[in-house]
């Protein structure tokens, strides 16, 4: 897809990324390039569910093993079928997001609520 037009700081994907998810490696829980020795998370996916990924600040200063990684704010699964610990949205909704004309330094992700 074309680069989105935001104020945030935007990095294009490439074939070869990936997101480190095994804690014994030195990167976990940072982008990396293929081939890497370890466990990864591809982020060039065919599904276009990462057409569009805002890195959440979660485990992430300092990093800690077994805490958790690649916690993405990221396009959803048609019916907004479930993710691995990430947040999904629609990707117009995404994009208003990013695209604001002020968008927003910080999102307050909070728990689901109980209807």
């Amino acid at each position: 897809m074309a680069k989105p037009k935001t104020g945030l700081k935007v990095s294009p994907l490439k074939p070869n990324d990936a997101w480190s998810d095994d804690p014994k490696d030195i990167d976990y829980n940072k982008r990396v390039s293929l081939p890497h020795s370890v466990q990864v998370e591809r982020l060039w996916r065919k599904d276009k569910l990462y057409n569009i990924i805002v890195v959440i600040g979660y485990n992430d200063k300092p990093v800690k093993k077994l805490k958790g990684s690649a916690v993405f704010l990221h396009v959803a699964k048609d019916g907004f079928k479930h993710t691995r610990g990430c947040v999904a949205l629609k990707q117009r909704d995404l994009l208003e997001i990013i695209t604001a004309p002020a968008p927003p330094e910080y999102i307050t992700i909070l728990p689901p609520r109980l209807v």
